[in-house]
C-alpha cells in the first residue's frame, strides 16, 4: 500500500514538473488577456467587466481542457510506451486518479494565481474575483471530463481532437441539418435554435448569460447578487464529473494492443462513421453555398468523400473499396434515403395540418422581406402582430390554407414575403408553422398596416400622440402641435390599410417612397417608417406643410424619392 501510495505522489509530481511549461504558458496568456481589460477601469467598471467575461472565457477552457488531457495520457497514443509504463507496480485506476489530479490542478493553480492578481485592480469587489474562480473551474470540469472521455475512446491523438471537436459541437451539426435538409423537405416545418445552443456549451457559453448583478443606487455601483448563469454552469460541472466516471470505467476495460488504433471502442466506430460522414456531408454544402451559391449537389460529393475516409481512418489503410465496405455504404445511403422518403411523403400529415377557426384562441403572425432587399436599403426587422378575433383568426386560417393547397407555387408576378405563424389553441398546446418568401403579400398588407404593428399603439390615441415630442424627418425636425397633426395623418393611413413597412407590400409600379420619419416613444424607443405615396393622408401633409421642416434653399422634389399624388 505504501508503495502504491508512493508512487501515485511520484505521477502526479512528474506530471506537474514535467508539463509546467504548459500550465506556466496558460497563466502568461491569461494574464495578458485581463489585465489590459481591468487596468484602465474603476473598480465597479472592472468587477463588471469581469463577470461579462465569465462564459466567454468557456472557449478558453474548451481548448486548454484538451490540451491537457492530451498530454496527461498521451500515453495511451503510443503501444512501446503504454505497455511500459502498465508494467508497473500502479494499477489503471491509481494513473487515472493521479492523471485527473494533476489535470485540475493545471486549472486551480494557474486560475487561483489569476484571481489573486486581479484581485488587486477590484478594491472594495474583490470577491468578485472568487466568482470568476469558480466560473472558470466549473467550465473546466466539463470541458476536460468530455476531453478525458474521448481519449479512452480512441487510440491516436488525431482521433481525439476529431472525437472531442463533434461531441462539442454535435448538436450545431444535428441543427444545420435540420434547418438546410429537415426543414426543406417538410413544407411549414420550424425548428428552434435554442434546444441546440443549449446542447453545445462552447456556443452557449460564448453567448454570454449573467453571472453576477450590479445595480446602480445613489450614483454608485452596488453588487445585487448572483445570476441565473451558475445554474447551467453546476450542471456542466456534474455532467463533467459523470463523463469522468464513464471514462474511469473505458479505462479499465481498454485493450492495451488498441493504442494507435483509430478507435479504441470497437462497437463506436459505426457511430464515428455516420457523425463523421454528415459532418463532412455539412462541410461540402457549406463550401458549395459559399462559393457556388448551391448546396444541393454537394450533398452526394461530401457523402462519397465522408463515409470512405472515415472508413480509411478507422482502418488504418487506403485500400478500403472492398465488397464489405460497398455493402455498408449502400445500407447506409438507403438509411438517409428511407429517412427522405419518409419527409416527403409526410405520413403524419405535419405539412398538410391545418386548424379549424373555432380551435385557435389567438394567431401570432410575424413577417420578414427576403434577403435582397437588404441591399436595397429597404431591409427592416420582422413585424409581429397577435390576432385574437374570431374573423382574424378565419382571415389568417385561409390563407395558411392557400398557401399549403398550392406549397407556395404562386404565380411569379405576385409579391411574396416570409411568414411564421403561432397558433394557440383552445387545449393550450401551440403550434408553429413558417414559410419563406411563399406568402402572398397583399392580403397580409391590412395586418401590418394596423396602428398596433406599424406604432406599436396600444391603449389611448391621444395618450400615444401626447407622449412623442418630435418627429425627425429626413434633413428636419417638427415639434409641438404639428407632431399631432402628423400622427393623426400617419393613423389614419394606418386605418386605411396603407402604412405596412416594407416595399412588398405595396405596388412598386405606381406607389414610390417619399420620405421617411422617426420618433421617439414614451418607452424609449425609436420607430422608424418609411412613408409611401399610397399614404394619402400622410403624402398630403408632408407635401402641404414642407416648409415646416424643409430647407428654404432646397426644394421639395429634392427630398421626395417619387411624386405626390
Amino acid at each position: 500500500m505504501k508503495l502504491r501510495i508512493s508512487s501515485c505522489k511520484t505521477a502526479l509530481a512528474k506530471d506537474l514538473t514535467r508539463f509546467a511549461p504548459a500550465w506556466g504558458l496558460y497563466l502568461i496568456g491569461l494574464l495578458m488577456l485581463l489585465i489590459p481589460n481591468l487596468v484602465d477601469y474603476d473598480p465597479d467598471t472592472a468587477a463588471m467587466t469581469l463577470g461579462e467575461a465569465f462564459g466567454a472565457l468557456g472557449v478558453l477552457n474548451f481548448l486548454y481542457a484538451a490540451l491537457c488531457a492530451q498530454l496527461l495520457f498521451g500515453d495511451l497514443f503510443q503501444s512501446r510506451l503504454c505497455n511500459a509504463l502498465h508494467a508497473m507496480p500502479l494499477k489503471r485506476g491509481d494513473w487515472f486518479f493521479s492523471h485527473v489530479a494533476a489535470g485540475l490542478s493545471f486549472s486551480l493553480v494557474p486560475n487561483t494565481v489569476c484571481a489573486l492578481v486581479i484581485m488587486q485592480f477590484l478594491e472594495e469587489f474583490w470577491f468578485v474575483s472568487l466568482f470568476w474562480l469558480g466560473a472558470m473551474t466549473l467550465e473546466f470540469l466539463f470541458f476536460f471530463g468530455l476531453a478525458v472521455l474521448s481519449v479512452f475512446c480512441v487510440g491516436s491523438r488525431f482521433a481525439m481532437v476529431a472525437v472531442y471537436g463533434i461531441l462539442n459541437f454535435l448538436s450545431l451539426l444535428a441543427l444545420w441539418f435540420a434547418k438546410t435538409v429537415f426543414e426543406p423537405l417538410l413544407f411549414g416545418l420550424y425548428v428552434s435554435a435554442e434546444p441546440f445552443y443549449v446542447l453545445s456549451p462552447v456556443v452557449q457559453l460564448a453567448m454570454g448569460q449573467e453571472y453576477i448583478c450590479f445595480e446602480r443606487l445613489a450614483g454608485d455601483w452596488v453588487f445585487t447578487g448572483l445570476g441565473d448563469g451558475w445554474g447551467y454552469l453546476l450542471i456542466l460541472a456534474g455532467i463533467g464529473l459523470g463523463l469522468g466516471a464513464l471514462a474511469l470505467l473505458l479505462y479499465r476495460r481498454r485493450a492495451l494492443e488498441t493504442a494507435g488504433d483509430f478507435m479504441a471502442v470497437r462497437s463506436l466506430a459505426p457511430v464515428f462513421c455516420a457523425v463523421y460522414t454528415l459532418t463532412v456531408v455539412a462541410l461540402f454544402a457549406a463550401m458549395g453555398e459559399l462559393f457556388m451559391g448551391e448546396m444541393i449537389y454537394f450533398f452526394p460529393i461530401g457523402f462519397l468523400v465522408g463515409f470512405f475516409t472515415s472508413q480509411m481512418l478507422l482502418r488504418r489503410t487506403v485500400k478500403v473499396f472492398t465488397r464489405k465496405v460497398f455493402l455498408w455504404f449502400g445500407i447506409f445511403a438507403g438509411v438517409l434515403a428511407a429517412c427522405v422518403a419518409l419527409l416527403i411523403l409526410d405520413p403524419t400529415g405535419y405539412s398538410r395540418w391545418i386548424p379549424e377557426p373555432s380551435q385557435v384562441v389567438k394567431v401570432e403572425i410575424s413577417d420578414n422581406l427576403p434577403d435582397e432587399w437588404l441591399y436595397n436599403g429597404l431591409y427592416r426587422d420582422a413585424e409581429s402582430l397577435e390576432l385574437e378575433d374570431p374573423a382574424d383568426i378565419a382571415a389568417i386560417v385561409e390563407l395558411h390554407r392557400q398557401v399549403t393547397e398550392k406549397r407556395g407555387d404562386f404565380p411569379s408576378k405576385e409579391r411574396t414575403v416570409s411568414l411564421q405563424m403561432v397558433y394557440t389553441l383552445q387545449n393550450g398546446d401551440q403550434v408553429t408553422r413558417v414559410y419563406e418568401n411563399c406568402v402572398p403579400a397583399q392580403p397580409l398588407a391590412e395586418f401590418f398596416s394596423r396602428p398596433e404593428c406599424v406604432l406599436g399603439l396600444q391603449g389611448d390615441q391621444d395618450a400615444f400622440i401626447a407622449g412623442v415630442p418630435y418627429v425627425h424627418i429626413e434633413h428636419g425636425k417638427i415639434t409641438g402641435e404639428h407632431v399631432k397633426e402628423l400622427l393623426q395623418a400617419i393613423i389614419a393611413d394606418c386605418e386605411a390599410g396603407t402604412m405596412a413597412q416594407g416595399p412588398l407590400y405595396h405596388d412598386y409600379n405606381k406607389e414610390l417612397v417619399v420620405t421617411w420619419v422617426d420618433f421617439l416613444l414614451t418607452d424609449g424607443t425609436y420607430r422608424e417608417l418609411m412613408i409611401y405615396s399610397g399614404a394619402e393622408n400622410t403624402a398630403r401633409w408632408l407635401k402641404e406643410n414642407f416648409d415646416l421642416w424643409g430647407d428654404e434653399n432646397t426644394k421639395l422634389e429634392d427630398y421626395f424619392y417619387g411624386k405626390l399624388s
